[in-house]
């Protein structure tokens, strides 16, 4: 499991080194362009959304394992550990595992349709390669099924075995 939970950080992190200054630049340097010369790129504008989505989709794994994702704390604060467990794999088993295999299955169908029709980019010069952001929805979904199975098993562990504790933060144990 902490081998997983790595290479998710990992990717996650990467996707953050890389791709947060980018998104700075592009909208920085359209801001400028706008406000100064009035000459807005609609080329920089669909860089700037991919490389958002990219950020959003290759983080989503890291964001769950730090805890970083919505919950109604004001309720959950208040309850005991087992009973954090046993909502957490509640949710895993009902929420995220098929909505998580939905969209690995389509989102893999949909990025392969588009790599086998050679599909380009509507907006900004047809930019090739849009297979390659349809694929990330399905590939970073997956880390965060990787990352969510990581905290079930943790809380399977602390409801059978006592050890570890639940996993209340997502799985990193912290």
């Amino acid at each position: 499991m902490r081998s997983i939970e790595r290479m998710v950080a990992f990717v996650g992190i990467a996707a953050a080194v890389i791709l947060l200054p980018l998104l700075i630049e592009v909208r920085g340097y359209e801001i400028v362009m706008r406000k100064l010369f009035n000459a807005p790129s609609a080329f920089l504008q669909a860089i700037e959304w991919e490389a958002f989505t990219f950020l959003v989709l290759l983080s989503l794994g890291h964001a769950y394992l730090r805890d970083a994702h919505v919950r109604v704390d004001i309720l959950r604060d208040r309850l005991r550990p087992a009973t954090k467990a046993v909502i957490e794999l509640v949710g895993y088993v009902v929420f995220i595992l098929p909505f998580a295999l939905i969209v690995i299955v389509a989102g893999t169908e949909y990025a392969a349709d588009a790599y086998r029709d050679g599909e380009r980019s509507a907006l900004a010069y047809g930019r090739p390669w849009r297979w390659l952001i349809k694929g990330a929805l399905a590939f970073g979904v997956g880390l965060f099924l990787l990352a969510a199975t990581s905290a079930a098993i943790r809380n399977l562990r602390f409801l059978f075995r006592g050890t570890g504790g639940p996993a209340p933060d997502g799985g990193s144990g912290k």
